[in-house]
């Protein structure tokens, strides 16, 4: 089959069931909730034209839908494009959140987790942290930091997953021929 032919599209899988709101992911492919500050890979494409009949249809339900004015950011991404994603490439600017350190027995920091937004920390601590400087409280050390792409992944394993699911799809139709169309509401 010449699948440089192929003009219809195929609906695999709904995955908004089983994505968890990465917003750390939505932001770094999509530019959605873009807390990191990464160079989006696929931000605000719309609808494609050549679009499934699954979704063609899914997106007439939706347009009926009552809630239909809450859906925005449409946009889509292909599995060529994911897989050459530089993964280690640092977010344009600092996290808007601070990330949280422990102080290993050397004295070394080691980065805990990330998010910790305003409301968590003292003013103060907002004020000392976008100088440059870490804020310590207790055993923790909390800093601005650049974030890389691959720490965006989170524990639940759920985009590495259909990441793989699309690898598997590639093998047989190609990397060109196998896209994500997503978009979001709140």
């Amino acid at each position: 089959m010449d699948f440089e032919r192929v003009m219809h599209w195929i609906a695999v899988l709904r995955v908004g069931s089983i994505l968890g709101r990465n917003y750390d992911m939505f932001g770094c492919l999509f530019g959605i909730r873009n807390h990191g500050h990464f160079r989006p890979i696929a931000p605000l494409r719309g609808i494609p034209i050549d679009v499934s009949d699954e979704l063609r249809g899914d997106l007439k339900v939706l347009a009926d839908a009552a809630w239909r004015d809450e859906c925005y950011a449409y946009t889509w991404i292909t599995w060529e494009e994911i897989k050459h994603i530089d993964w280690e490439e640092e977010a344009e600017e600092f996290d808007e959140r601070a990330h949280v350190y422990e102080r290993a027995e050397d004295g070394e920091l080691v980065w805990h987790r990330k998010g910790v937004v305003p409301n968590e920390l003292p003013p103060q601590a907002w004020e000392v942290l976008r100088t440059g400087k870490v804020w310590e409280q207790g055993d923790e050390v909390f800093k601005l930091a650049k974030m890389k792409r691959k720490e965006v992944f989170d524990a639940s394993d759920d985009w590495e997953l259909l990441f793989e699911l699309m690898e598997v799809l590639a093998k047989r139709y190609g990397d060109p021929h196998v896209r994500l169309v997503i978009w979001f509401n709140d």
